[in-house]
């Protein structure tokens, strides 16, 4: 299944390195990268530390229990990139897509922190 894949900057893991390696010109958003691929999806290995959003259809209004708001998602997602952790968190592509195409951007290189 294609997803993406968020991780601090702030705060170095052994994952978080091996998906820079692999996409040095991940997007970038203040002190986050967006990959467009999990560490597991990457190297067959599972991250212990990760947050799944994947279930979440990204909606104007909520029709399903499946369903979260743009605003909710936005909310959990400023939330989210407060926390200064080493954790992976999974979005689904419409997920990934919206926080490119209203957040991240490619303009600037990765750099390691």
């Amino acid at each position: 299944m294609k997803l993406y894949a968020a991780y601090s900057k702030a705060v170095q893991t052994d994952q978080r390195d091996a998906l820079i390696e692999a996409y040095p010109h991940a997007a970038v958003y203040g002190e986050h990268y967006l990959f467009p691929c999990s560490y597991e999806q990457l190297t067959g290995e599972t991250n212990p530390n990760t947050v799944d959003l994947t279930g979440k259809r990204l909606v104007e209004e909520i029709e399903t229990e499946h369903d979260m708001t743009f605003a909710e998602f936005d909310a959990l997602c400023d939330q989210m990139l407060a926390d200064e952790t080493g954790r992976e968190v999974l979005l689904s592509v419409q997920q990934g897509r919206y926080l490119k195409e209203t957040r991240f951007t490619t303009e600037e290189q990765t750099d390691v922190a």
